[in-house]
Order: C-alpha cells, then structure tokens, then sequence
C-alpha cells in the first residue's frame, strides 16, 4: 500500500503544472495542496527530496499556494 501511496504526489504535481500551464491557477493551487498533503507517503530519499522540491517550486509560481 506505501509504494501506491507514494506516486499520489507525483500524479497532484503533474496535474497541478498542467492545470498552471493551461491557465487554469485555481485547480492548479488545490492539486499543490493534494500534493504537498500526500508528500508523506514520499521516502526520505533522492526521489522523494526531487518530488518535493518539484511541488514547492511550483508553488513558488503559483499567486496562491
């Protein structure tokens, strides 16, 4: 069950810069929530210092995050 949970946040932030990409700043702002919520099932690990970093970079972009 961890190894799903763990691809949560990586699904959020892809939606989330889709959803940025296409305008759309409002579902992109709920998908980076999503994300950094589900960031706890991530492993302490490279991959998961990436994801992490990934989800706060894009956050950094959004007007509200």
């Amino acid at each position: 069950v961890r190894s799903v949970l763990s691809l949560y946040p990586a699904l959020h932030l892809n939606l989330a810069d889709a959803l940025f990409r296409s305008g759309d700043v409002p579902a992109a702002s709920r998908q980076i929530h999503l994300a950094r919520q589900a960031s706890d099932g991530l492993t302490p690990d490279s991959h998961g210092e990436k994801i992490r970093g990934a989800i706060e970079s894009l956050a950094a972009r959004l007007p509200v995050a």
